[in-house]
């Protein structure tokens, strides 16, 4: 419980302000202060209530609101009035203006003299404690509200035939927010006997059919009573505005009179959830309550209450490193809500005391971003945002481009413009496979965080059809979540061509992807960057047949082909010691690289097509010479100081048909015998 003092005294000259006589008086402040509180969902007790035109003195116990809340409350109240307020209780002075007194604290009960309404606080306190829940909350300080009045109209009835409809993923506290729902309702002076809430999913139909599930599930739903069961409709999503589905509702309401039922869907998009709850209504009183998934923040929250459990806490570097992992449990489509948190919490922990054990000099109750190092997608790259750009081979163009936009960026900070994104970043690279676009936007990202130009500044690299969902109405909220985790940060979206299809009558979840991620660019273009990367005839074609998408893409960046003497280079910077080669070696593998036909950034001038992946066909070559010199030392019986990749290793790769199809060298040779 929250309590809380207010006292407010009236001076002479707040009576009279130039020369007019003020109207409100300090009943004026009481009234509108109990009446925030009420509308907030409170509850509200006077301890205390002394009131005049000219003071108040109010104590109160506040239950459902925190103190922060109420301070937010009794400030918004006194603004409105035109107040003056301070938190500490000291004596006003005779000419102070018009001034509020008020101090506010938690108090925790004594369990030993808790009541019935009591014990719904605290149910209550445990609801409000759920990381996120927003509308479940709300919806768990109303049930507790209307409690006195419910029971005095005798309409218990009522609560028995309402349908929460849960639209909630996997993952992300059905369990505990069934159970907590059960308590209340007890609370509340339900009779529910059993202690377990039931959670019954109905199976997928077979055929358009095909009845069994709903059948099984009306035999399984006769046999309950005074409990909570949770219907899970997810595989029946499709099909609730059937006649079957229909039938079985109607048949099931007669056999619920006396349990509390509640549905549960996945989080869909807003259409279909509408869709839903409009079906259910037609024979039932439906309550959509939505979980939209975690924010990255309220996911951090999340992992720091679990850490705090165990007595430990994480830094701002271990937060955002936490904030990759997370991410790319989502693009590998392996993320489930709390479950997954809870896992890379408890790998973070064990990191922390792996660290412990062999030494490392940090704090014992803090982890940090170096004990959690193994998080870090960019492997612990210790280069800035700038050479990270710099020691990229080539791309001369590209990189005056980039410097221009951040030249633009440092101008508008300077000049106080202001702190975040002075305009919109989204950009789309163009290029053939392994021309650097992954690493170039790994850089931007990099360099907008060390400029402070992001408030995350995390680099986020998905797959485009991972932005698509199995069935209907999945799609809209996994794009949505990803967006909203990567917000203050880069995603950087491979391959976004394959969002887009020509053909409209096709259904196809990459149109839906494509539409949110374009709303998501217009609607957060201050604190999200979404570079779209791919091939450039594609990515053409995909602007040209959405034109919001490419209206909304300020920035658009080429990445050509390298040139022979560009992939040279890339090789040599490979090759570290103890590893050397000749210049011979570097002869014939300059030659190879000159003998690969393309042009441009490749389209159909580009004879290499696909197949041809630019750097990473140098690292491709290099990791195999190295194979190839480690079998040949082992044959002569060591390793030595150095180790030469000698010029016979690469002769015989580039005959293999991996690096012998790029290369125009195998078509130039004449034939053998007589040529046909």
């Amino acid at each position: 419980m929250t309590s809380m003092t207010i006292k407010l005294r009236l001076s002479d000259n707040w009576v009279k302000s130039e020369g007019e006589v003020q109207s409100r008086s300090a009943r004026d402040y009481r009234r509108l202060l109990l009446s925030f509180l009420e509308k907030k969902e409170g509850d509200i007790r006077l301890v205390t209530d002394q009131c005049s035109d000219s003071s108040v003195e109010l104590e109160l116990q506040c239950i459902f609101l925190t103190a922060d809340r109420c301070r937010q409350l009794a400030d918004k109240a006194a603004l409105q009035m035109g107040y003056l307020t301070r938190t500490r209780d000291d004596t006003l002075e005779r000419d102070s203006r018009r001034v509020l007194l008020y101090r506010v604290e938690e108090r925790q009960p004594d369990p030993d003299a808790l009541q019935d309404d009591d014990l719904r606080y605290e149910v209550l306190r445990d609801v409000e404690k759920l990381i996120g829940a927003g509308e479940f909350k709300a919806f768990a300080r109303e049930l507790c509200r209307m409690r006195p009045w419910v029971y005095q109209a005798g309409a218990e009835d009522v609560l028995y035939a309402q349908r929460p409809l849960l639209a909630i993923g996997p993952g992300c506290g059905l369990d505990k927010c069934l159970s907590l729902l059960r308590e209340l309702l007890c609370s509340c002076g339900l009779p529910l006997e059993e202690e377990e809430c039931l959670q019954l999913r109905l199976e997928p139909p077979e055929d358009g059919r095909d009845r069994t599930p709903l059948q099984t599930a009306l035999q399984q739903l006769s046999r309950l009573s005074g409990c909570v069961v949770c219907i899970d409709l997810s595989a029946w999503i499709s099909h609730t505005g059937e006649p079957r589905f229909v039938e079985f509702l109607r048949r099931s309401a007669r056999l619920m009179n006396h349990c509390y039922t509640v549905f549960r869907v996945p989080y869909l998009d807003q259409g279909t959830l509408r869709r839903i709850e409009s079906d259910l209504s037609t024979l039932c009183f439906v309550r959509r309550i939505e979980f939209p998934p975690l924010t990255g923040e309220e996911m951090v929250q999340a992992a720091s209450a679990m850490l705090q459990e165990r007595g430990l806490s994480m830094d701002g570097q271990a937060a955002a490193l936490f904030g990759q992992r997370i991410m790319r449990e989502k693009s590998s489509g392996s993320f489930s809500g709390f479950n997954t948190i809870r896992r890379v919490v408890s790998e973070m922990v064990y990191l922390k005391l792996r660290a412990l054990s062999d030494g490392a000099d940090t704090p014992r109750e803090v982890i940090t971003g170096a004990d959690v190092s193994a998080f870090d997608q960019d492997g612990g790259q210790d280069l800035t945002g700038e050479e990270m750009l710099e020691q990229m081979v080539g791309l001369d163009e590209l990189k005056i481009q980039l410097r221009e936009i951040l030249d633009g960026i440092s101008m508008h900070r300077q000049l106080g413009v202001g702190s975040g994104l002075p305009f919109s970043l989204h950009m789309c690279f163009r290029g053939n496979p392994g021309t650097g676009k992954t690493s170039a936007a790994r850089a931007v990202a990099r360099i907008l965080r060390e400029r402070g130009v992001l408030s995350v500044g995390n680099f986020y690299e998905i797959n485009a059809r991972e932005l698509c969902g199995a069935s209907i109405g999945e799609t809209y909220p996994k794009t949505a979540d990803i967006c909203r985790s990567a917000y203050g940060s880069v995603l950087f979206i491979d391959e976004a061509y394959s969002l887009y299809s020509g053909d409209e009558g096709t259904r196809d979840f990459g149109r839906e992807a494509l539409s949110t991620l374009v709303s998501e660019m217009e609607n957060n273009s201050s604190q999200l960057v979404v570079i779209l990367a791919g091939y450039p005839k594609e990515m053409d074609t995909m602007f040209r047949g959405n034109s919001g998408l490419r209206s909304r893409i300020t920035w658009t960046l080429d990445f050509p082909n390298y040139t022979a003497s560009e992939l040279c280079e890339i090789f040599r910077r490979m090759v570290q010691p103890p590893f050397w080669y000749g210049e011979e070696f570097a002869d014939r593998l300059q030659a190879y690289f000159e003998s690969i036909p393309y042009t441009g950034i490749g389209g159909a001038e580009d004879p290499a097509g696909r197949q041809f992946g630019n750097a990473r066909v140098a690292r491709n070559l290099y990791e195999r010479l190295l194979a190839k010199a480690g079998t040949r030392c082992k044959l002569a019986g060591g390793v030595g100081d150095r180790v030469e990749l000698t010029l016979v290793d690469l002769e015989t790769l580039l005959e293999e048909k991996q690096f012998s199809c790029l290369s125009s060298e195998k078509s130039n040779k004449r034939a053998i015998g007589f040529g046909f």
